[in-house]
């Protein structure tokens, strides 16, 4: 009986973390899917920063 209440207890701290550790999983999920949404002006600056570039480059030759 005794084991029977170790082996309970051992089950209870295992299903406790498991379910912490999928509560943390969705935290990290839900805070990435709406920060990582496309940034037009990130895009726009980085095709201007490329273009610029390729300007540069076509003057030098």
């Amino acid at each position: 009986m005794i084991l029977g209440g170790i082996a309970a207890a051992i089950c209870w701290i295992a299903w406790r973390r498991h379910n912490r550790l999928l509560d943390e999983q969705a935290e990290d999920f839900d805070s990435e899917s709406t920060s990582s949404g496309f940034d037009y002006q990130k895009a726009r600056e980085q095709a201007d920063r490329m273009e610029d570039s390729l300007r540069q480059y076509e003057q030098c030759n």
